[in-house]
């Protein structure tokens, strides 16, 4: 087999493109989804017994919900 080879700046510009269009998306739908995924958010703080004064490390673990 033979490695493919990648141009990193058309790689890059690619993924810019991509995400720019997905991002649209998010924010067309961001009230909706935030209304439909917050309780469940705030189950899972509570569950995991978080409080004010904690230091939580978020790993790509949702959306990005605003506090």
């Amino acid at each position: 087999m033979e490695a493919t080879q990648i141009d990193a700046g058309e790689f890059r510009s690619g993924q810019r493109r991509d995400w720019d269009i997905a991002a649209q998306g998010w924010k067309t739908w961001w009230e909706f989804i935030y209304r439909s995924t917050a309780p469940v958010s705030e189950r899972l703080v509570e569950l995991a017994g978080v409080k004010e004064g904690d230091k939580v490390l978020d790993v790509a673990a949702g959306a990005g919900e605003r506090r």
